[in-house]
């Protein structure tokens, strides 16, 4: 795969540079073998490395601002519905659950 090489730059562009080397730790982590290196302020890496990474984009971000995104709101929500439905169902319909 061809290399990609990043330059450091303004303050805008420098910080998307550290979000994406954050999404390749990501990768890094999970054990997919990312090849990139860091010398001075020039960031190279592979092009095989965007594969999949809008996954590991959402999950560096998910794991980064958990408690600030809407996505674990909604887990949280979802998690705090499930566990009332079998109380639900025992009120509103009892002949139901007990399985008559």
């Amino acid at each position: 795969m061809p290399q990609i090489t990043l330059r450091l730059n303004n303050f805008l562009y420098n910080a998307s540079i550290y979000g994406f080397i954050q999404v390749l730790k990501t990768m890094e982590n999970d054990f997919l073998d990312v090849n990139y290196t860091i010398k001075g302020n020039t960031l190279t890496f592979s092009s095989d490395v965007f594969e999949n990474f809008t996954e590991y984009y959402l999950k560096t971000l998910i794991n980064k601002f958990e408690k600030d995104t809407n996505y674990i709101y909604c887990k949280i929500e979802t998690d705090k519905v499930a566990k009332k439905i079998p109380q639900f169902c025992n009120y509103e319909f009892p002949t139901i659950a007990k399985g008559h």
